[in-house]
């Protein structure tokens, strides 16, 4: 097992999630899992004010049928040693143990994108949790 801290930067995400988790995950996950293990521990609680269509933090993060994540999210990591491990760019990176990831919706300056419906969301993830 190893420890990943995500710290949320985006202050309408703090309004619902906390400011910062540290989450164990198994040898060989990736952020995506992370992602998902978080939207787990929430237990289908999931609503922000002002972007009511997203359900969970992944739907409101990820784009499953381009696999990858939207404009309008900034997402970084840093391992133990301040290194840039690259998340953003390849989402299926093993993560190491003691990694940091920071995330913010809307922090990026770039054009929001439309999310996916969370019907069509549900039935694309499947396929992208575990890509190789």
């Amino acid at each position: 097992m190893k420890h990943i801290k995500l710290k949320i930067l985006d202050s309408s995400l703090k309004e619902v999630l906390e400011g910062e988790f540290t989450v164990r995950l198994q040898e060989g996950a990736n952020i995506l899992d992370l992602i998902n293990e978080i939207d787990d521990s929430r237990k289908g609680q999931f609503f922000i004010k002002n972007y009511p269509e997203y359900q969970s933090l992944l739907h409101m993060m990820w784009n499953p049928i381009e696999k990858r994540f939207y404009k309008q999210i900034a997402i970084s990591a840093y391992t133990k040693d301040q290194q840039f491990f690259e998340v953003r760019k390849d989402p299926w990176l093993v993560l190491p143990d003691g990694l940091t990831v920071f995330l913010g919706l809307g922090l990026c300056k770039s054009e929001s994108e439309e999310v996916v419906d969370f019907e069509t969301f549900q039935k694309m993830m499947k396929s992208s949790l575990r890509e190789a």
